[in-house]
């Protein structure tokens, strides 16, 4: 089974433990159940962190993007470490 584009609720309140604890239950429910998926958003230009789902969110007022951290150290399990000689930018 295939879960298409899932991701937090851009709307709900939680905080940085809640929106970590919620990644890890539904990560190892999907890992148990032998499920695929992919995540909702990567990149966003619209919707500011922490509010948002996107791996990065922004822009801020120079430009740059914030990294959602959290569902990062969270998502590396099942997609692996970087690739070697990923240069991160600002």
């Amino acid at each position: 089974m295939y879960i298409d584009q899932w991701a937090l609720n851009a709307e709900a309140s939680l905080s940085d433990a809640d929106r970590a604890a919620y990644l890890d239950d539904v990560l190892s429910l999907f890992g148990d159940g032998g499920l695929h998926w992919s995540w909702w958003i990567w990149r966003s230009g619209y919707d500011a962190c922490p509010r948002s789902s996107a791996i990065y969110c922004g822009p801020a007022a120079n430009g740059s993007y914030t990294r959602f951290d959290a569902a990062v150290a969270r998502l590396a399990r099942w997609l692996g470490p970087p690739a070697e000689g990923l240069v991160e930018q600002s």
